[in-house]
């Protein structure tokens, strides 16, 4: 299966229903103090390529936060978004509702902005850790440790702070989704 590096934090599907006849959508952008309008299809606007890949692992576990988490989050909403657009005014059932809260709640959450600001956090958090630890590795080193701090982090996987970051989002988002 390829590995889908466009992700969506505007997903295209709540897009669609805004498209005109032609199937476009119309996008803003700012390009050198100017806004620049351009008709494109949902799917060709609302993303930033790579956005929640994890940097430093195995292909396949890359783009884990998209396929795991993202994926079966927008389709469940996606079937809400179909019962409301068609007009179906059946009562919801728990799980349609919790779809639809789980969605609107994540658009909070899987914005570049913040997507971005946890990244560096996390990054920034892993680089004042590895300081004190390595000022402080000769009190803390157990018996079965390297002899020198070098020798010890070259044992750790240097993808920690991306990996960090994917484990504080789909957390994080789900204990706000879910609980």
């Amino acid at each position: 299966m390829e590995s889908p590096s466009k992700h969506h934090f505007n997903p295209a599907f709540s897009l669609k229903p805004w498209a005109g006849k032609d199937g476009k959508v119309c996008q803003m952008r700012k390009i050198g103090g100017k806004v620049i309008p351009r008709r494109v299809h949902p799917n060709a606007t609302g993303f930033e390529r790579d956005l929640y890949r994890i940097d430093g692992v195995e292909p396949e576990q890359a783009q884990h936060v998209e396929l795991n988490f993202f994926k079966p989050l927008d389709t469940e909403a996606e079937r809400a978004l179909q019962k409301i657009l068609s007009g179906d005014k059946s009562p919801w059932d728990g799980p349609e509702r919790s779809a639809w809260t789980r969605y609107i709640l994540s658009l909070m959450f899987r914005m570049p902005t913040p997507v971005g600001a946890l990244k560096s956090h996390i990054a920034e958090m892993w680089k004042e850790g590895i300081k004190a630890l390595e000022a402080d590795y000769e009190n803390r080193r157990l018996p079965t440790d390297p002899p020198t701090f070098a020798e010890y982090f070259a044992l750790t996987n240097p993808a920690a702070p991306q990996i960090g970051a994917a484990n504080m989002l789909m957390p994080g988002l789900f204990n706000a989704l879910y609980n």
